[in-house]
This record gives C-alpha cells, structure tokens and sequence, in this order.
C-alpha cells in the first residue's frame, strides 16, 4: 500500500492501483487509516447492568443450601413463588459463566436414544461422565 501511495503522489490513484493491481477501496482505506488512525474506545456500560453488589447478592442466593443443585429454571419459578425478583435466567448462567460455576450437563448426559427402552442412564449403570456408543458403528447386545 505503501507503494500505490508513492506511486499515486506521482500520477493519480486510479493508474497507482491499477498497475499495482489492488483495489482503489482498499488502498484510499489503508491511507485513511494510516494517517488519521481510529481511537479505540472502552466499551459501553449499559445504564441498567447489574453492579458488582448485586452480582454477588444473586451468588450468594445461587450458593444458599436450599438452591444448590437445583436447575436454574427450577431456581428462578421457586423465587419467583416466593415473591422475589433478582434478575432473568439468562443473567444468572452469565453471572454463573463469569465466575466459572457452570458446567456442561448437557455433553455429560447419555443420549436417550441410546438406551434401552423404558431405562433411564441410572438403571442402566452409565455413569454421568461416560458417552455410551450410539449409532451405526455401536455394538449391540
């Protein structure tokens, strides 16, 4: 770019991109930025996001003995039986991402249509961890 830039001080930026073969777009971008660079800019905090305080009364009410083990969804109707609003199920797995509380119970699931009829992964001994074989190439017995 560096080049199409001379050369362009020497004729015009139509006949510099051309012969260098790169896009008038690309190189009047490049110069643009080069001499007038964008300042980077810290991000936006919206006026409605939870403060620090409040992110720690939801773990603190995510980690009392009652709730502890609970599906979030579970979590959110009994509080909300009772009458108390923190904030939405999305906003707790946030909470629960930032502070590397949630895990993947999904992955660590058996896939049901991999188990006998009518038998949960529990009668069956599978272990919550383990990924039981599913498919064409799985043994059957």
């Amino acid at each position: 770019m560096e080049a199409a830039k001379r050369l362009a001080s020497i004729t015009n930026w139509t006949k510099a991109c051309l012969s260098l073969g790169i896009a008038r777009a690309s190189a009047y971008r490049f110069c643009k930025r080069k001499d007038n660079p964008v300042p980077s800019r810290e991000p936006i905090t919206p006026e409605r996001a939870l403060s620090d305080n409040e992110m720690d009364h939801i773990l603190d009410v995510l980690h009392s003995e009652r709730i502890v083990g609970m599906p979030l969804s579970e979590i959110y109707v009994t509080l909300l039986d009772e009458g108390v609003y923190h904030c939405s199920i999305s906003t707790m797995y946030r909470i629960l991402n930032k502070n590397e509380e949630t895990r993947q119970s999904m992955e660590n699931m058996p896939n049901p249509s991999c188990l006998p009829p009518g038998r949960t992964s529990f009668e069956v001994g599978i272990s919550p961890n383990s990924k039981p074989l599913c498919g064409p190439t799985s043994i059957s017995r």
